[in-house]
C-alpha cells in the first residue's frame, strides 16, 4: 500500500510539472491575429501581425472612422457561405481599447474590452483592402482568393 501511494504521489507530481509546462509554452502571441473569414467547413486563412508600425496603421486608420451607431448585439458579418469578413483580434499592448474587430466592405464593427460595439464607417474600404494586401503578401491567400473577395462586395 506504502509504495502504491509513493508511486501515485510521484506520478501526480510528474504530471502537474508537465501541465505547468504545457500551460507555460502556450502563451498567446502578441499582436494582431487576422482571420479571413471565406471558407465553410475549412480552416480560414489566419496569421498574426507583429510590426509595430503595421499595428500603429491599423489603429490610425481606425481611429479616423466616423462612429455611426452603437451595435446593440447585431453584426455585420453575415452568416452566409462565402465571404464574411475579416476579423481582427488583438492580443498586442498598443490598441488598449480594442479587442477585436470585424471588417467587411465599408463597415466596421468594433468590439472595446469593455464590452462596447460600435458600427465605424470605412466608405473607401481602406482597412479592408490593406488586410487583404497584408494578406496576399504574406502568402495567406493568393490572386484566386483575392478575387472572390472583391467579386462578393
Amino acid at each position: 500500500m506504502k509504495h502504491f501511494i509513493t508511486i501515485l504521489a510521484v506520478i501526480l507530481m510528474i504530471s502537474s510539472g508537465l501541465m505547468m509546462d504545457a500551460q507555460e509554452t502556450v502563451k498567446p502571441t502578441k499582436g494582431l491575429t487576422v482571420t479571413i473569414m471565406i471558407f465553410s467547413g475549412r480552416t480560414n486563412p489566419t496569421f498574426t501581425i507583429k510590426d509595430e508600425t503595421i499595428i500603429s496603421h491599423i489603429s490610425g486608420t481606425l481611429s479616423k472612422m466616423p462612429n455611426t451607431e452603437k451595435c446593440n448585439g447585431l453584426t455585420i458579418s453575415p452568416s452566409v457561405l462565402g465571404y464574411q469578413g475579416i476579423l481582427v483580434e488583438n492580443t498586442s499592448d498598443m490598441m488598449t481599447e480594442t479587442e477585436s474587430f470585424i471588417v467587411r466592405h465599408s463597415k466596421v464593427e468594433l468590439n472595446n474590452k469593455n464590452a462596447t460595439q460600435y458600427i465605424l464607417d470605412d466608405f473607401a474600404t481602406e482597412l479592408e483592402n490593406y488586410l487583404i494586401q497584408l494578406a496576399e503578401e504574406q502568402g495567406i491567400i493568393d490572386q484566386t482568393l483575392v478575387n472572390v473577395i472583391k467579386t462578393q462586395k
